[in-house]
């Protein structure tokens, strides 16, 4: 997974494209911690380009996102799609 976070990470670097990471199933049952770690990664890998949720939220426009002032300029954008349900012996997290 970590190869792969790694050419996301390389085209950002190289592209003024945004790039959609959908994550929404996995193969084999994840523990809290194992989720914890995932997002770690992800932070660490694309941190520099992922696009936070302002003011605006949903509403926010493909330009304002490719403009943010605040992210890398002339480089590329990534928006996370992670939803996870974890479930403890109370109910979900």
């Amino acid at each position: 997974m970590s190869a792969g976070l790694d050419q996301v990470a390389a085209f950002l670097a190289n592209s003024s494209d945004a790039v959609v990471v959908d994550v929404h199933s996995f193969s084999k049952k994840w523990t809290g911690d194992v989720h914890a770690d995932f997002q770690r990664l992800i932070r660490a890998k694309l941190g520099r380009w992922i696009v936070r949720p302002d003011k605006k939220g949903w509403a926010v426009t493909l330009g304002e996102i490719l403009g943010s002032k605040a992210l890398p300029e002339k480089e590329g954008r990534v928006l996370i799609i992670y939803q996870v349900l974890i479930l403890s012996s109370h109910g979900s997290i």
